[in-house]
C-alpha cells in the first residue's frame, strides 16, 4: 500500500513540474519589456559563459525537448510501476535530483508586464519581496569565467520561498533592470 502512496506522490510532483513547464511555454509567447536591444541580450546571462537565448521555442529547443521527454518518460515509469504488481517505486526517487536540475537547461531571462521569467520559473510582481545586485568580486563563485563577467553583478530576486538569479555584465543594463524592478 505504501508503494501506491509513493507513486501518487511522484505523480503529484510530476503534475506540478508539468504545470510549471506549460506555464513557461505560455509566458514565452507574451511581449517582453526587457531585454529589447542587442546590448541588453548580450549583457544578461543565466550561465556564466553564455548570453541568454531569445524568448522563442526555437532558441530554447534543447531545454524544451529534454524537459518534456524526461517528464514523459518519468511519468510513464511511475504509471507502469503503479499499475503493475512489482511495486518497486522507491528506485524512482533516484531520478528526483535530475528533475530538480532540469531548470538549469533553460537559458532565458525576461522582464514582462506581469513579472519576471528566469530559467524555468515565472515570478509575478506581487510575489517578489526584494532584489539585490551582488558585485562579482574575487570571492564570488562566478569570478574568473570571463573578463566582462568579473566586473559584473549577480541579480538576486527574493520571493517568499526561494530566489531567482541572473548575471548582469554591464553597468547600464544593471541600471535599466533596477529601474524596471523598482516600478
Amino acid at each position: 500500500m505504501r508503494f501506491v502512496v509513493y507513486s501518487l506522490l511522484l505523480l503529484v510532483f510530476l503534475l506540478y513540474l508539468g504545470i510549471r513547464f506549460v506555464r513557461v511555454l505560455i509566458k514565452m509567447r507574451k511581449p517582453v519589456v526587457f531585454p529589447v536591444t542587442a546590448e541588453d541580450w548580450e549583457a544578461i546571462r543565466m550561465q556564466p559563459k553564455k548570453p541568454i537565448g531569445r524568448l522563442v521555442v526555437s532558441d530554447q529547443k534543447t531545454a524544451v525537448w529534454i524537459h518534456s521527454v524526461f517528464i514523459l518518460i518519468f511519468t510513464a515509469l511511475v504509471l507502469y510501476e503503479l499499475f503493475t504488481t512489482k511495486y518497486n517505486t522507491l528506485f524512482l526517487f533516484v531520478f528526483i535530483p535530475s528533475l530538480l536540475n532540469l531548470p538549469k537547461l533553460w537559458n532565458l531571462f525576461a522582464v514582462q508586464e506581469d513579472g519576471v521569467l528566469a530559467g524555468q520559473r515565472f515570478v509575478p510582481w506581487d510575489r517578489m519581496q526584494s532584489y539585490t545586485f551582488i558585485p562579482i568580486d574575487i570571492h564570488h563563485r562566478f569570478y574568473g569565467y570571463s573578463p566582462e563577467l568579473n566586473e559584473g553583478y549577480e541579480l538576486m530576486i527574493q520571493t517568499k520561498w526561494s530566489e531567482v538569479s541572473c548575471l548582469v555584465t554591464t553597468e547600464t543594463v544593471k541600471e535599466k533592470l533596477a529601474q524596471l524592478l523598482d516600478e
